[in-house]
């Protein structure tokens, strides 16, 4: 009897031992989702971006929607990415295809390809958010939840530098030679679903400004939502796509900056 009651006790010691070798701290689920989600064939997002501008009493708001679909093609990556942007109550959408060497713009003004190195195909930095490595901010003080479907989820402090290349080209674009800027309150969440994939993230900071002694607070956000994970995505590319006129991406700033209105 006292042999078993040892034997029940050493069991009962051992168990919390190896439960705490077994427990996932945010930085080894982190690194697993990366890993994960790295090695997707295929997949699509959601992105919501918005951008809080104010400045003398008056606030801007521009909220851009993104539809991105990822798949492979003869081996090769290819990428739609839907869009929609308000700015002043005007809606402006965009279709852009991505296939080998060229970048694809549908829009009712005419449809047109351009050389994707010639284009910088800005959208590429987007669909890499997650795979940022951020080993320096996860600190012990970084507390993860779990809620009642067993989505975990954690928030991290990060400094600039560790912002993702897509932001930093986001905010090099907004901060010309008079223009002068920091970027403070950086945060990203993470939420990873039971299977070991990423669900969402979201990035959000704020980056005062000063523009010809004008102050300018602005409040920048991006939301991204994993739609099925795992799960194989197809892209369509868009109707006679092969017959754009190509164009080069010096030719017309105007209508190369952006997506095209459709």
């Amino acid at each position: 009897m006292k042999k078993a009651a040892a034997t029940i006790l050493s069991i009962l010691l051992i168990l919390p031992l190896a439960s705490c070798g077994k427990e996932e701290t945010p930085h080894a689920l982190y690194q697993a989702a990366v890993e994960k989600t790295q090695a997707l064939e295929s997949y699509e997002m959601e992105l919501e971006m918005e951008m809080k501008m104010t400045a003398e009493g008056m606030t801007v708001e521009i909220p851009m929607k993104l539809n991105i679909r990822i798949a492979r093609k003869d081996g090769e990556q290819v990428r739609r990415i839907l869009s929609e942007t308000q700015v002043m109550g005007e809606k402006i959408a965009g279709d852009a295809y991505f296939e080998g060497e060229y970048t694809y713009y549908t829009s009712p003004d005419g449809n047109y390809k351009i050389k994707t190195e010639e284009d910088e195909d800005s959208f590429g930095p987007l669909t890499d958010i997650t795979v940022t490595q951020l080993d320096e901010a996860f600190s012990p003080d970084v507390r993860m939840t779990e809620d009642d479907d067993g989505n975990r989820s954690f928030t991290l402090s990060l400094t600039a530098d560790q912002l993702p290349d897509a932001f930093g080209e986001i905010i090099e674009s907004m901060t010309e030679e008079n223009i002068i800027a920091d970027v403070t309150d950086i945060t990203l969440t993470a939420v990873i679903a039971p299977d070991g994939y990423f669900s969402s993230f979201a990035v959000r900071f704020k980056m005062p400004m000063e523009m010809s002694g004008t102050e300018i607070n602005t409040d920048f956000s991006v939301v991204c939502r994993y739609v099925d994970p795992g799960k194989p995505v197809t892209v369509e590319a868009p109707d006679g796509y092969r017959d754009y006129r190509e164009k080069s991406a010096s030719s017309d700033p105007d209508e190369t900056d952006e997506l095209p209105s459709v």
